[in-house]
């Protein structure tokens, strides 16, 4: 202890953990940190890992697939140990994701499918019946219930817009989809401008696609002085704080991200563990739709 003291050594954790060919590190690549699902994931995932002796290594691609390609490259260079990714592009890092498994690196794919004919475990949300059951509960109240929606969409998004055309069909309705290219509240706004414009005097129930979406068709309905819900309706995806510090509070489908980060370590423990080698098996997490005041009206009124 003189000797440490002395001079001033500081363990090198990563070369003693390469002497024994491994790094204690996992490397986790998400597409954003702006909203509150992505957050909530970390949060698991980094209580998981350090309770498994784990640290990680964080990237978010901001949904570009060049930035993808280049972070999953360095933490290959960093010899994590394992990944847990939330796939930004499937399409264009399909080739990507094959070298990865090359390299012999246990991977889990989280909230999103993993590129076609790649294989590996998988944690994701039952978006199809979680989205069926938003729009059914819209149509019990409103003849007309258009969708929000957005471009490029991701594994998820697909998964809800297929089960709103399910709906419609149910309901023996045509399909009303707005949507346009970008991400956030303002694809949610400026869809919403133009439903109002299109609605004529009955009232509507609109399905929103993500919570980002919903903040922003919120605002929309606000700023025109539109009553909520007996003129316009609203359910979103995704529970955030806001959609109960809101006049009227806002419908949504909760989903369990921090469920999900805990799910995709055990998965990733147990390749590492070599306990379960399974390529195929897939987590699917079911999500609550959660009734609240944006989406209560009359059912005699939209007859």
């Amino acid at each position: 202890m003189q000797a440490v003291e002395a001079l001033q050594f500081n363990l090198n954790t990563v070369a003693r953990n390469l002497r024994a060919s491994k790094t204690k590190m996992i490397g986790v690549l998400i597409p954003d940190l702006y909203g509150s699902f992505f957050t909530d994931l970390i949060r698991a995932i980094e209580r998981e890992l350090e309770a498994n002796g784990y640290k990680f290594f964080l990237f978010h691609s901001d949904r570009k697939a060049e930035r993808e390609a280049d972070f999953i490259r360095q933490l290959v260079g960093y010899k994590v140990d394992g990944l847990i990714v939330a796939v930004t592009d499937p399409v264009e890092n399909g080739s990507l994701y094959e070298w990865i498994q090359s390299q012999d690196i246990p991977i889990v794919f989280v909230d999103r499918a993993p590129p076609e004919g790649i294989s590996g475990p998988t944690v994701t949300t039952n978006n199809f019946d979680a989205a069926l059951s938003a729009v059914q509960h819209l149509f019990a109240s409103y003849r007309e219930v258009p969708m929000i929606t957005q471009s490029p969409a991701p594994t998820p998004i697909l998964e809800r817009e297929a089960a709103y055309h399910e709906a419609c069909k149910l309901f023996g309705k045509s399909p009303r989809v707005y949507t346009m290219d970008g991400w956030g509240s303002d694809v949610g706004y400026r869809q919403m401008e133009k439903i109002l414009a299109d609605r004529g005097s009955d009232p509507v129930g609109v399905f929103c696609v993500t919570n980002s979406v919903t903040r922003g068709a919120f605002q929309s309905l606000k700023e025109n002085g539109i009553a909520i819900p007996d003129e316009v309706g609203l359910v979103g995806f995704d529970d955030a704080s806001w959609t109960t510090l809101v006049t009227p509070e806002v419908t949504v489908v909760r989903t369990q991200p921090m469920e999900m980060g805990i799910r995709a370590v055990r998965r990733l423990m147990a390749r590492l563990s070599e306990e379960d080698a399974s390529e195929s098996v897939h987590d699917l997490i079911d999500a609550e739709l959660i009734i609240r005041h944006s989406s209560i009206r009359q059912r005699e009124t939209a007859q």
